[in-house]
């Protein structure tokens, strides 16, 4: 037998930064549900209970597009793994103060206080990962960056759903101090994956590192016409100029495009979910529907790459219509069982239409501003969904289940629509640009305006 035996570590760079944030977003939400559990047991205040479920979602309205943009200044590994090194500390720390420990010293209510708090600025914390990692995806996954996007995507939204679900499913199980302690083993597992993952610092990728620039996305700096005169229009700071990281960059009508894509299936997503409590009550007759139809749409979400392949989705708008197939035929159904597949459907067809609504995002600004552009798109997406969180039972109060499900059906296909119009004119207008040797414009705007 050899003296020594090594195991090497061969599973790709992409596949483990997505691996590494499905554990570690998987576990940011797992502590909520025991929270939310708790915060209403102890006091019985609905406000309360509404600023606890508002607080998990409210820093990424607030700090997603400030903060995303540390990851346009410094290697996006760096700002990753720092991430879940605060996440690992403020985790830890919910475990102690939830503990027996933690609740003798400081007092129930104070320590169920510090609790939320806590996991709040975990969420806060979290923030700039996920801009980082979509930002750095091109650069490290190169020509299979399609693939990689649509799995960082699914595990993105797959995270809101799983990780409150395993939370729930531990009500009653675990103690609050516990799930902390598995969050934070589980992020530990995630700053593992990462140890020997690289990715170059923003703008010096370039076609060595599998920038999709080397085929016709975003420009390196160093690239012939990448650069801009001060004095040009939209003209950004060097990346590495002091203030850089916080200027906010000029997004061309394609990467506004493709944010109102992302934010037009978030609120739409959202309002759906909704619909769905009302629906299986007044349509259904059955209010124990509400958990399998849920189920069903989480579902179609985690197996986005079978649906996108069987249906053929190759572009958003192709996505976005099956989405607003299936939601019609949601909102038109009898019963769970003839509901299931079309929320399946609408679940897979939202995903897919936003990570090719992400790689759009990607290839339209350039690599020194993309984590900003898409922690704009976070905080858009996000708050869309907490708007449409507020309406969407004022709409069913006032038009009713059935009607719900069209008005969210048609809306999305009206705003799908105007948007692939825009993006359209956003393509031409790039494609004269290069033609007529205007710096700065965006290479390969057309092909990736096709996925929109």
């Amino acid at each position: 037998m050899p003296a020594r035996t090594r195991l090497r570590w061969r599973v790709a760079p992409p596949a483990r930064v997505v691996v590494a944030h499905a554990l570690a977003a998987v576990a940011m939400s797992m502590p909520w549900p025991l929270l939310i559990d708790e915060v209403w047991r102890r006091t019985h205040d609905d406000t309360l209970l509404g600023v606890t479920g508002a607080a998990r979602l409210l820093p990424y309205v607030a700090l997603s597009w400030l903060v995303a943009r540390l990851a346009d200044r410094f290697a996006r590994s760096r700002v990753i793994r720092g991430t879940l090194l605060l996440r690992i500390a403020l985790l830890g720390a919910g475990a102690l103060v939830s503990s027996p420990v933690g609740t003798g010293w400081l007092g129930a209510s104070s320590a169920q206080t510090a609790s939320v708090i806590l996991a709040t600025a975990v969420v806060a914390a979290a923030t700039p990962a996920y801009p980082a990692a979509a930002a750095g995806m091109p650069a490290l996954s190169g020509d299979e960056n399609d693939r990689w996007t649509q799995a960082l995507v699914t595990v993105e939204v797959g995270s809101f759903v799983v990780g409150p679900a395993l939370g729930g499913a531990l009500v009653g199980r675990l103690s609050v101090a516990a799930v902390f302690g598995v969050a934070a083993l589980s992020t530990v597992a995630a700053l593992g994956l990462l140890r020997t993952v690289r990715m170059p610092r923003p703008g010096r990728s370039g076609a060595a590192a599998g920038d999709p620039g080397a085929t016709g996305a975003a420009r390196s700096p160093s690239a012939p016409g990448a650069a801009r005169s001060p004095s040009a229009p939209g003209a950004a700071r060097a990346p590495g100029a002091p203030g850089a990281a916080f200027k906010r960059p000029a997004l061309s009508a394609q990467a506004w495009c493709a944010i109102g894509v992302m934010v037009v299936l978030n609120a739409a997503m959202s309002g759906l979910g909704l619909l769905l409590v009302p629906l299986a009550e007044t349509e259904w007759g059955d209010l124990t529907a509400y958990g399998p139809a849920v189920a069903a749409l989480g579902i179609g979400a985690a197996a986005t790459p079978v649906i996108a392949s069987a249906l053929q989705l190759h572009t958003s708008g192709r996505s976005i219509l099956w989405f607003v197939g299936a939601t019609l035929m949601v909102g038109g159904s009898p019963g769970l069982a003839v509901a299931t597949l079309p929320l399946v459907v609408a679940g897979g067809a939202s995903v897919r239409a936003e990570a090719l609504a992400t790689e759009a995002l990607q290839s339209a600004v350039p690599d020194e501003h993309r984590a900003a552009a898409l922690g704009i798109g976070d905080t858009a997406m996000v708050a869309a969904a907490l708007v449409a969180s507020a309406v969407a039972p004022h709409v069913t109060t006032m038009v009713g289940a059935r009607p719900h499900g069209v008005v969210v059906g048609l809306g999305v296909a009206a705003s799908a629509a105007l948007l692939a119009r825009r993006v359209r004119y956003a393509a031409r207008s790039d494609a004269t640009n290069r033609r007529n040797g205007i710096p700065g414009a965006p290479r390969g705007g057309g092909r990736q305006a096709a996925y929109l």
